[in-house]
């Protein structure tokens, strides 16, 4: 009896174990975790990863994460198990710098980091080429790089191949000059790619070169369309070969090289129009006096009609040099490097918002699906959210984020290719900051150069993932020079 009454004792017993440690494991697979200070079971919480580059460690509260527990889903990593409360998250890998920062960890919730960049600790340039260059621009659709200077008396034009760096003389006078303090570049054609239109001066006289870049057949505006200080050259996005032109920062022309009636090569669509852009679809412009940007689309410019698709922005109507850049419709903003800067932001949601953007504005930059505005001065650099931003950490439209404030000059400020990050010039460092600022934001320095060096412009290219300068040494020589950046991605996750 006494022996029957162990082994029912042992059964019951082995069967209570099994509940219990079948309970364990449920309540371990459903992501809870038993809590010996307080004695009880708590729903954990776990964190989301994707990073460049993706072959990275993680550390939680200084201790590696063992790869057995991380879990790859859409090319990110997963941490679960994670008790709720604040944590220090780091990433890592070997010859980058790393990232960390101090989060907060909610039960049942995924903290969630999207866009971790880790920049390397050193960067290897390649010198594409050097000469005396004052300038460059680099093509988004063709394998070169656009460069502009002056030797020996003469100003030439020169394109550098980015894959063999040979470079090419496309251009040379002794007649003509570039100007180097402006925000206008050489515009390359949308249909053949061939075509370039270059800002220039004859003999301090504003003119615009047409310059095939094939054939190295060279056009000056003034020969064939006189008309009085031309600026902001822009190719029509569909009639091929005609261009848009800026006269006396006061009257829009449509120029039609190959016309051959003189007379009607140079059409005059609007007067009093200090700033015009173009999308794909419309051409917009801003009225001088009334401060209303206007809509066409493209179409016959001979009959050109003009619809109001803002309201009259009267923060610039004293603007002395505005400039225009348009998402779309609903999405504008106009500013002055002297004066103010506004935005104006339909989200459909409300009445269409005037927002200022705050005075002395040198640049303005929408990201690629309009959602955010950058927007930069002399010092500091800010980021305008358009839409609502539902992606962690989540923001509304209308909130505006202070990225950067810096003690010296900058001299760019540009996107990433992820559109959250920012790149900046200044001095003669490169620098990029993240717009995550949940604990702190972290600016890294991507290169700098040494005292002989000047940098004299920062260019990223999102087509081959690289990131160009255009520095100038003691004595005058300037280089061109490239470092890859991001860190090239497969599909797979693997990482260069």
């Amino acid at each position: 009896m006494h022996l029957d009454t162990l082994r029912s004792f042992l059964s019951w017993t082995l069967i209570a174990l099994f509940l219990v440690t079948t309970a364990a494991v449920l309540f371990f697979t459903f992501g809870y975790r038993f809590n010996f200070e307080r004695g009880i079971f708590i729903y954990t919480g776990s964190v989301t990863i994707k990073s460049n580059p993706r072959a990275v460690q993680i550390l939680l509260d200084g201790v590696t994460v063992p790869n057995g527990n991380l879990n790859i889903i859409n090319q990110s990593i997963h941490v679960a198990g994670i008790q709720p409360g604040e944590h220090f998250l780091r990433v890592e890998a070997d010859g980058f710098i790393p990232w960390e920062k101090k989060i907060t960890v909610e039960s049942g919730i995924s903290t969630e980091f999207w866009n971790i960049i880790l920049p390397r600790k050193e960067y290897k340039q390649s010198v594409l080429s050097s000469d005396a260059y004052a300038k460059a621009f680099v093509s988004p659709s063709e394998g070169s790089v656009f460069l502009t200077g002056e030797k020996d008396g003469k100003s030439f034009i020169k394109t550098v191949d980015k894959t063999s760096h040979e470079s090419a003389l496309i251009f040379e006078s002794e007649r003509y000059t570039f100007p180097i303090d402006t925000s206008e570049n050489i515009e390359i054609s949308w249909s053949d790619k061939r075509h370039i239109l270059v800002p220039a001066l004859s003999k301090d006289t504003p003119t615009i070169l047409i310059i095939n870049t094939l054939t190295q057949e060279v056009t000056d505006l003034m020969e064939i369309a006189p008309i009085p200080a031309p600026s902001f050259a822009r190719f029509h996005p569909t009639d091929e070969g005609a261009f848009f032109v800026l006269s006396d920062s006061s009257n829009l022309f449509l120029i039609r090289p190959e016309e051959e009636d003189a007379e009607k090569r140079a059409t005059l669509l609007a007067s009093g129009i200090s700033a015009y852009d173009l999308s794909p679809k419309y051409l917009y412009t801003l009225e001088k006096e009334s401060g209303i940007v206007y809509r066409s689309a493209f179409g016959n410019e001979d009959e050109f009609s003009q619809d109001p698709v803002t309201l009259p922005l009267p923060a610039i109507q004293d603007a002395k040099s505005p400039l225009l850049t348009v998402y779309d419709e609903k999405r504008i903003a106009v500013y002055d490097p002297s004066g103010e800067g506004v935005l104006y932001n339909d989200s459909g949601e409300r009445n269409p918002d005037i927002v200022s953007l705050g005075s002395n504005i040198e640049g303005v930059q929408f990201s690629n699906d309009g959602k955010k505005l950058l927007f930069f001065s002399d010092t500091d650099a800010k980021v305008l959210l358009t839409r609502d931003w539902e992606v962690q950490p989540a923001r509304k439209t209308g909130d505006i984020i202070q990225v950067a404030r810096f003690s010296s000059p900058l001299s760019s400020a540009q996107w990433t290719e992820d559109y959250e990050h920012i790149i900046f010039g200044i001095d003669k460092e490169v620098k990029i900051a993240e717009l995550d600022s949940r604990d702190r934001r972290q600016i890294e320095t991507l290169f700098a150069l040494p005292d002989s060096r000047k940098l004299i412009q920062v260019l990223p290219s999102f087509e081959d993932n690289k990131i160009y300068l255009l520095t100038k040494d003691i004595n005058n020589t300037a280089y061109l020079s490239s470092f890859l950046f991001p860190e090239e991605v497969s599909l797979f996750g693997g990482g260069g």
